[in-house]
């Protein structure tokens, strides 16, 4: 073959066995994980060896650069092809070949794998077609352990050498006559065929169980939205039943008998109220009561995911985890679902970075109440300036096409829904470090002891709500306890008035047509901080992550409906209680700002 003519290894191959096998298409992904599996029968047989490796870009060379260097250590010779510039050869086993103009073999993946027992080659064809992921390309892609057919394309290889590298052209002569090659070995391809067949099934149940878990969700939520409404509208009504019955259930002077009905009523209530509630935690999983679960379990249940992935950008992980670690108190599902947006954001900022990769998993007790989880990539980081906008729903920094803008956000919601903290460390050539605070159930003693607060009835009260009957109930209650109440059913009224009335507690309705609680708080304390802390929310809903994330955002309480009349005037009473003096009128001129979520603790 003349040195001036074009070489390729996939033409070669295909010409001699067109007839009797077609090539197969296959993602990147795939041709990294068949040549692992290749050169780890060298490693783990020991097999002194001659193998030709070739990359489209010499910045996958550095990428491998570990595994290269543990093969050396068994290899006789290592011969590497990239087009571009390559490292400086480590030792004498290796040769570093730089592919020039249009050489065919840039547009080639191919390894040959020469030893005393096998010989083996795969070469793929770049598709050259566009795709999300760097591990998503296609090549047309075949392979072959026929010793005539590897003898032709050493043959070929061993051409390139004497073109590029004529310094190196005896080293590799040598090596070749050792490792002529041979039939293949019959222990050893089973070997390769059942690590390949271990590796697909794992695979492929992997996958299966991240469409399974991906498809009920979706169905779920389709479900939620429409049991989100109902409830809603559910909510409302079993909210007059059980104050209305409450209400005359504890009023002495009725007779035994309509006693005994209200509390029938009263009953009949609270387990509609259940009922409901049920419902949307069937219907949204990532509303369930949370449960105590191991942290480092749900971690090594979920990176099968990636690992994939990380294999095929030649990502290494490492997992560490203190000794003691308690269980945390969270729902598993949406946790997994946090891990892998995480994970899937490190992996992408690794992707094609120069050097070794290495994404970090730590785990350990940060405090009695609180487990962290500590996720770092040591990719380019991210500018200080936009560690506030990656949260951003629908922001990313990605080519269109790459990316929702989507996996960041949903990790603040999640951590948000487990009253979490979460905290971003990253800048240029530092990487980047997420810091998570997941609760392990454990309170201290003050925490879970309930406030005995006095119903008083001391202070004025504005009640905002866009049903009758809510606004009618809580005002009775109220006044019963001696408060003096103000209602309004449209939010904008109720604005103007807490500029000129000394309003100690301000209860709000979320969801109303006019206005919805979320603006009418925001508007709340742009006309004076301090209000934000004097209001309670009531909501028919708040299973929904959006409403979860406001009022956890707040920190200001709230109650579900249908609440009772005692979980009303123990919530405005331990609100006021927890209010700096009010002077004379009760309206405090300045105060801190409305309470935020805390932070994460910088402490290491």
């Amino acid at each position: 073959m003349s040195s001036m003519q074009p070489l390729s290894l996939f033409t070669l191959l295909t010409d001699r066995l067109g007839k009797r096998l077609q090539p197969i298409q296959a993602t990147k992904a795939t041709l990294v994980d068949v040549s692992h599996t290749l050169e780890d029968l060298v490693l783990h047989e020991r097999l002194p060896a001659l193998i030709f490796t070739g990359f489209q870009e010499s910045s996958h060379w550095r990428e491998e650069t570990e595994r290269y260097r543990e093969l050396a250590g068994v290899a006789h010779q290592i011969c590497i092809f990239a087009g571009g510039q390559l490292p400086p050869e480590s030792d004498q086993k290796q040769i570093h070949v730089r592919l020039h103009g249009p050489d065919p073999l840039r547009q080639e993946w191919f390894l040959l794998v020469l030893t005393e027992r096998f010989a083996a080659v795969l070469c793929g064809r770049d598709l050259q077609a566009p795709t999300l992921s760097e591990g998503d390309r296609r090549f047309d892609t075949i392979w072959t352990f026929e010793p005539d057919l590897i003898t032709e394309i050493v043959a070929v290889l061993h051409e390139v050498v004497a073109r590029e590298r004529p310094d190196r052209l005896v080293d590799l002569e040598t090596a070749i006559e050792r490792f002529p090659p041979p039939p293949p070995d019959a222990h050893l391809l089973t070997l390769f065929t059942t690590r390949m067949i271990d590796d697909l099934v794992r695979q492929h149940e992997a996958r299966l169980q991240l469409e399974r878990m991906l498809a009920y969700e979706s169905r779920l939520r389709a479900l939620g939205q429409v049991l989100s409404g109902v409830a809603h509208e559910l909510n409302n009504p079993l909210q007059g039943i059980l104050g209305f019955a409450g209400l005359i259930a504890e009023t002495p002077e009725q007779a035994p008998t309509t006693l005994e009905e209200a509390g029938y009523i009263v009953e009949a209530a609270r387990r509609a109220q259940t009922i409901v509630q049920s419902l949307l935690q069937l219907a949204r999983p990532n509303s369930s009561e949370p449960a105590l679960a191991s942290l480092n379990e749900i971690i090594d249940q979920t990176v099968i995911f990636v690992r994939a992935d990380m294999s095929s950008y030649g990502i290494n992980l490492n997992i560490t985890s203190e000794p003691e670690v308690a269980p945390v108190l969270v729902n598993r599902v949406r946790i997994q679902q946090l891990l892998i947006n995480l994970l899937t954001n490190a992996i992408q900022a690794l992707a094609g970075q120069p050097g070794a990769q290495q994404i970090e998993i730590i785990v350990r007790q940060h405090t009695l109440e609180w487990v962290e989880l500590r996720i770092h990539d040591n990719g380019p980081g991210i500018a200080t300036e936009m560690h506030e906008r990656v949260f951003e729903p629908f922001f990313t920094t990605k080519a269109p096409g790459e990316g929702t803008g989507l996996g960041l956000s949903i990790v603040r919601t999640i951590v948000e829904e487990h009253q979490g903290h979460l905290k971003l460390e990253s800048g240029p050539l530092r990487g980047t470090t997420f810091s998570i605070l997941l609760p392990t159930g454990v309170k201290r003693k003050a925490e879970t002891e309930p406030v005995q607060a006095e119903n008083r009835g001391a202070g004025l009260i504005l009640v905002i709500d866009d049903d009758p009957q809510i606004v009618l109930l809580l005002e009775r209650v109220l006044k019963r306890a001696g408060y003096v109440v103000r209602t309004e059913r449209n939010p904008e009224v109720g604005l103007r008035r807490v500029l000129h009335e000394p309003f100690g507690v301000i209860i709000s309705d979320l969801l109303m047509p006019e206005m919805p609680g979320t603006e009418f708080y925001e508007r709340l304390i742009r006309l004076n901080p301090t209000l934000g802390h004097r209001i309670l929310f009531i909501t028919g809903d708040a299973t929904r992550p959006t409403t979860q994330a406001f009022l956890q955002g707040t920190g200001q309480p709230y109650l579900l409906k249908p609440f009772t009349t005692q979980q009303l005037l123990s919530s405005v009473a331990q609100l006021i209680a927890a209010q700096p003096a009010l002077g004379d009128q009760g309206l405090a001129v300045v105060g801190p700002a409305p309470k935020r979520a805390p932070e994460a603790d910088e402490s290491r």
